[in-house]
Formats: structure tokens, sequence, C-alpha cells
């Protein structure tokens, strides 16, 4: 194994120095020839429907890198699923929804249920990821157990008696609480170089280069299943297995390695000056800056056009603590964001075909950082700028908004893991722009999830966010959310195949409350849970807030529709008994309603529970900050519709958990009512 090659206690710095750039050289000869190899490698196709609903973009060929991708849709109902190993009973159910089917292991008193796959052995870093979700703590239910072509178990995770549990080596290891009912992506990447695997849960890192519980050569099987002891039902959903060598491939060359330019990747040398001299070089190249091996700290670094930040596995970036030497910048242009967004550790100003990669981490060390949000620096921030991927990496701990792009086209997020804690530490933000794809992602943020924003006249115009899990640490404030900077236009966006937990305002939010048009939003297989509300859309002319340079204005909103949600709500200290609140306003004595809202498909568990009926709310105040809870509980456990101008239900569904006296749909000024939730 490489590890066995590297030389132990050097005598002198010349062979450290000697060392570092042996061990680096190897790293990279070993990554280049994994990319290849593994490029020639078939994936399994039979029941890989990766990409084959469409949903991929018709631009990209990531799909077919995976070894396997199932997402079982175009499988038969109540039917085992095909092309999968089954024990006991696996059925293809239609849950959440008929267009968005996962696996159900149900097992009763006899021997164990499950599924698994098998595929030509791989060597190097294999992902395997998966939405899993218990029907009860008790039990065991593995989720899963990876395999070597011995049969014996590599690596394992479990949902085990209310706790997920992993194998560490010899010990089994408590990671974290979960709850029935409640879908979790569990992500296990095993390095059989390395003999160590990461476990990331809802895009956190819980475990990292911990050893396998069997050294091994390469892995061939994965299962996921329910033991033999007692009964118990795990939904299996979207699973991923893939080489990230193949996922990821080679830095595009020619190559700029940060040591070479003097980087030294200790964690504790600035390493600000020689990564920017590596960018520097390779701005207008195509090529690549290579981070690897190592630990990186630095502060402010200007990324260039026509290049890739490449971090690789097993590196990081790490952000100083120190916030002085992140330095205040000024873009051109008036967004009114800039209030917020003024630094970052990665800074992207009028950049064109930027790609940040690697399979790496970006760690902000946000914890260290206090004062007002544009004091502190972002992780990645893009500015009026064109064609930017960000993709493969681990965002950890920036120190305000997680990930921002600003006024910029073309712009591609795909497959990140963002943890972000504390109040006004958003995860994504895209703040005005067009043509943008948000996917595979899986963001925990202490604050907005996934956040749209427009502080400019041009808005948000064609974006998709798909096939997402968007969480609250430590009670988030929105899941999905437009606003509250909306002073442009939102329209032909897209929201699907997406997951909301945790939060304790809404699932979705939508808003607009400084000028902007709001036409063409599409919210479409959304499934939440324990969350304060489910809705929250929220149209007023509230606010005075403008570009530079130009005026105010009155905003829309029409064209809203829901199809396929399902979800629960629950009571959070400040949102105790949330129905939802969907309000157009009156202004200086006209009504400005919301107009053609639809909700197909919807169903929703609301908490309930008040035994007296609130007063009507208010209409919003000027510069009141707009949030699901803003006029506390509402008349409706369910709806509250005020100035409303064409709202339908078809075939929706609203229970209460608790009973509650007031009644499931409150309306007040609301035209062409057609059906019921």
């Amino acid at each position: 194994m490489l590890r066995d090659l590297v030389h132990a206690a050097p005598c002198s710095d010349a062979m450290i120095r000697m060392d570092h750039i042996l061990l680096e050289a190897r790293a990279m000869i070993r990554w280049a020839i994994l990319a290849l190899v593994a490029a020639c490698a078939t994936p399994a196709a039979d029941g890989n429907d990766g990409g084959s609903d469409g949903k991929a973009d018709d631009n990209d060929s990531t799909t077919s890198k995976y070894i396997r991708y199932e997402r079982f849709n175009a499988m038969a109902t109540d039917a085992p699923p095909t092309s999968w190993s089954v024990e006991g009973s696996a059925r293809v159910r239609e849950v959440p929804f008929a267009r968005d089917k996962s696996v159900e292991i149900a097992k009763g008193d006899g021997g164990s249920a499950g599924i698994a796959t098998t595929f030509a052995e791989q060597r190097g870093r294999i992902a395997f990821e998966a939405k899993v979700l218990a029907r009860e703590t008790a039990g065991f239910k593995a989720v899963p157990y990876v395999y070597n072509a011995a049969g014996a178990a590599v690596a394992s995770v479990a949902f085990h008696d209310g706790m997920i549990e992993a194998r560490v080596g010899d010990a089994i290891t408590p990671m974290q609480a979960f709850v029935a009912n409640v879908w979790y992506r569990v992500r296990v990447v095993v390095d059989t170089d390395e003999d160590t695997f990461d476990l990331f849960v809802d895009g956190v890192r819980k475990a990292h280069d911990q050893p396998l519980r069997t050294p091994t050569d390469g892995v061939t099987k994965v299962r996921y299943y329910t033991d033999s002891a007692g009964a118990g039902t795990l939904l299996v959903d979207n699973i991923k297995v893939y080489n990230e060598a193949q996922l990821i491939g080679a830095p595009p060359e020619p190559v700029y390695d940060a040591r070479s330019f003097g980087a030294v990747g200790d964690g504790t040398t600035d390493d600000t000056l020689a990564l920017q001299r590596a960018i520097d070089a390779a701005a207008g190249t195509g090529g690549s800056v290579v981070l690897s091996r190592g630990t990186f700290l630095a502060s402010t670094l200007t990324l260039h056009s026509s290049m890739t930040f490449f971090i690789a596995p097993g590196a990081t970036l790490l952000g100083s603590r120190d916030a002085a030497s992140y330095p205040a910048q000024s873009p051109n242009t008036g967004n009114t964001q800039l209030s917020n967004c003024r630094r970052a550790l990665l800074y992207a100003h009028e950049v064109s075909d930027l790609t940040i990669d690697g399979g790496g981490t970006i760690d902000g060390q946000g914890d260290a950082f206090g004062g007002a949000e544009n004091t502190r620096p972002m992780l990645v921030w893009a500015v009026l700028s064109q064609n930017v991927t960000v993709q493969n990496v681990y965002l950890k701990k920036g120190a305000m908004w997680s990930l921002v792009t600003m006024e910029s086209d073309r712009v591609r997020i795909r497959n990140v893991n963002v943890q972000s804690d504390n109040i006004t530490h958003d995860g994504i933000d895209v703040v005005d722009g067009s043509d943008i794809i948000v996917e595979d992602s899986a963001v925990r943020a202490g604050d907005d999830a996934m956040c749209l924003k427009t502080g400019v006249r041009r808005g948000i115009d064609t974006m998709i966010v798909r096939d997402s899990i968007f969480s609250g640490s430590n009670g988030g404030s929105n899941g999905i959310k437009f606003g509250t900077a909306t002073y442009g236009a939102f329209k032909n966006i897209t929201i699907e195949d997406s997951y909301v937990k945790e939060v304790q305002y809404a699932a979705v939010a939508l808003e607009s409350r400084q000028g902007a048009d709001v036409d063409g939003v599409a919210f479409q297989r959304i499934e939440f849970a324990r969350v304060g509300a489910a809705f929250f859309i929220y149209l007023a002319q509230q606010a005075t807030t403008h570009p530079i340079g130009d005026v105010p204005k009155l905003g829309s909103m029409a064209n809203v529709s829901f199809t396929d949600v399902a979800g629960s709500t629950m009571s959070w200290p400040n949102s105790p008994h949330q129905g939802s609140l969907i309000t157009g306003h009156l202004y200086n004595g006209t009504t400005y309603p919301i107009r053609n809202l639809s909700f197909t498909n919807v169903a929703i568990a609301f908490v309930g529970g008040r035994s007296t009926v609130p007063a009507a709310p208010p209409e919003a105040m000027a510069n009141q900050y707009p949030e699901s809870n803003m006029f506390g509980d509402l008349p409706a456990w369910g709806y509250y519709l005020r100035h409303v101008d064409g709202v339908r239900f078809d075939n929706c569904r609203s229970t209460v958990a608790t009973p509650d006296v007031r009644e499931k749909l409150v309306t007040d000024d609301v035209s062409g009512l057609a059906g019921a939730p």
C-alpha cells in the first residue's frame, strides 16, 4: 500500500522536503491511474436508472460514471426491485410519491430481509450513498454494509435502537441519534488504500479517516437489510455507488502543484502567498491548482478564469481565524446584498470557466468569528461571473453564508456537502443570475439552508434545484427560501425531488417584499419533516430597499404551484402551533393579491394543539422582518389565506396531529377558490 512506501523518521529538513515531494508525486500518480482504470471500467447497467428519467443535465455525463445509481422509479410498484439480490420481503413502493418510488424492506419475525448488489472489485476511494428511513427506532437496520470479495464486512453503518452506529475498527461507535419516519442521507466512503472510511450524515462528516472493521484490497458488494431479530421496516432510495477517481476525474492539465509554489500544507504555516502564486500561474491555462495530502492554511484567495481549483481527497483548505486577513471586496455592482457579502476565503470576480472540485474539504473555522455579517468571510463567493462549477467538495463551518454566487450565469453546484452552524450562517445562497442548477447536494445549516435572493433588477431567471436534502443545524431557520432580499424577479424556477427537515420556520418560504416579480415557480416532489411550518407564501410592498442607482418598486406574485408534496410539522418554541401563512398585502389603500396559486397531491400532517382561536393577523408593517411565525399562531391549523385571487386544491389531504379548535382553512379576501385542502 502507498503508506508502506513513506520513509519513517527522516533526519534532515532536506529529507523531510524530499519526502513531501515523493509523497505528493506518488499520490498524484495513484490518482491519475485510478482515474484511468475507473474510466475504462463498465458501470453496472442493469437497473441503473441514473439520469434515465430525464433529470440529469442534458450536457452532463456524470451519471454514466456511477457504478450504480438507482432511483427505482422505472420499476413496477409492489414488486421486488429488478436486478437486485432480494432476501425476504423487499418491494418497490410509491413512497413518497408515484413518481418518486423507494424500496420497502419489511420483516416479520422470521429471517432477515434486504437488498444487495455486487459489482466488479473496486479499489481506491469508493462511495456508497442512499436515502434511508426507519419506521421505528427499535431494532437493527443496516444502512449500509459493504463487503469485499471474500464476503467479509469491510465497513458498516446501522440504525440501532435510536442511534446511527458505525463500526470503527473493532468498536461499535454511536454517531448520532435518529428519529423514526425521517429520511437521512447516509454516505460512506471506503478508502481501500488506507483501510479507512469517512461517514457523512445529511451533509455533515461524522467520521473521518477512521479504521475499517476489516482491512481490504477492494470492495465488491453493498447491502441494505434488517436483521433476523424482531420486526421492522426500512425504506431505501437514491442508492449511489461510485469510485471517486472515476466520478471526479484527474485534475485538468497543466497541473500546478501548490507545494511547488512554496505551500507547506501543515495546517499552521500561512500558505496564502504560495497558493495565490499557484493560482496566478494557472490563470487562463485551463489547468489546475492542486492541493493534496495536507491542510493548507490561508486567508482570501482570488481565483481567475479558465482554471480549476482542485482540492484532492485528503486535503483541506483551512480558513484563517484572523478576521483582519479577509479584505473587504468591492465588485462592480450595486447589489443590495453587498451589505452582507464583502469578504470570502475563495473569491472570484468577473471570471469565466472556473471550477472548484476535487473531493476535499474547505473549512472556514466559522466558530471563531462574531460580529456583523459583512465582517465575516464566506467560504466561496463568485460574483459577476459565468460558467462556474462547484462540485465534489465538503464545505465546513463558513463564518457567514457558505457558498454564494451573485449575478453569475451558467452556474453548476453538484455533489456538495455543506455543514454550516449558527444563526446567519446560510448554506447555499444564489443571488441573481440565470441558468443555474443545484443538485445532488446535502446542506445542514444554522440559518436558511437553500436561499434564493435578488438584490438587483435582473433577478433570477431559469434555475433548478433537485435531488438534494436541506436541514437545520440547531433548528435552522428555513429549508428552501426565496428572500429576504427580493428586489428583482424570480422566474422559471423549479424545485424538485428534494427533502427538508428540522427547521424551526418554514419548509418552503416564498417571499416578495422589496419589489420582486415572482412568476412561474414550481415545487414538485418535495417532502419534509420536523419543521415549524409547511408553507410561507408572502407578497408585501413593505421595504424601500433598492440597488445603488436604482429606485424602489412594487412587486407581484403569480403562477406558483405545489405538486406532489408531503410532510409533517412539529412544535418549535417560537412556532408552537403553526399553520401555513399565505398572504398578499394591502398597501396605501390598494390590495396586491397573490394570483393563480395551485396545490395538487399535497398531503400535510399539521401539529395542531390550540384550545383557543387567535384573532386574524394584522397587515404587515413597514420593514417588519418576514417569517412564517411573524403574526404568531394563525386562525387556522392548516392554511390561512388572505388577499389571494385564484387558488386551487386538487386531491389534497390535511390532518392534525393534536386536537385543535381552529378550522383547517380560513380565508380573508380570497376569490376563485376551488377545491379544499
